[in-house]
């Protein structure tokens, strides 16, 4: 009884007429097509760019691990001893160990990269001062 009235319905369902489309519905169709299409581009695009970024990223990181950063031999000269001998004949009542220092802070000195100076880095401030300092 069921499966009659199934078939049945199934039957009156094929019998009915069929609508055809509007003239616009093949051009809304194929722009919508089109615009899907182009954001998915875009989308390979970007994704393209973050995979170039993350793989620089990591080649730039593996070579910086990889190179060897003693850019100098030593940081004091060839001729340490001398050098620490001279800080001790310029002040004579230096112990050897504060001598070897001041050796190697006037050798660290020397050997400064030169850099751009900051204006106001020099000068201490105040906080009172600062405008947006609530008291």
């Amino acid at each position: 009884m069921f499966s009659d009235d199934l078939s049945d319905l199934e039957q009156a369902l094929a019998q009915r007429p069929v609508l055809a489309p509007p003239d616009s519905f093949r051009g809304r169709v194929l722009a919508a097509m089109g615009r899907e299409t182009r954001r998915g581009q875009r989308r390979r695009w970007l994704a393209a760019g973050v995979a170039a970024v993350v793989l620089w990223i990591n080649f730039s990181m593996s070579a910086a691990q990889l190179t060897p950063w003693q850019l100098t031999s030593s940081p004091l000269p060839q001729d340490a001893a001398a050098f620490t001998d001279r800080m001790r004949a310029a002040a004579p009542d230096l112990p050897p160990r504060e001598a070897r220092r001041q050796a190697l802070i006037a050798a660290a000195r020397a050997h400064l990269a030169p850099a751009p100076t900051m204006p106001y880095a020099s000068q201490p401030t105040k906080l009172e001062d600062k405008p947006w300092v609530m008291h």
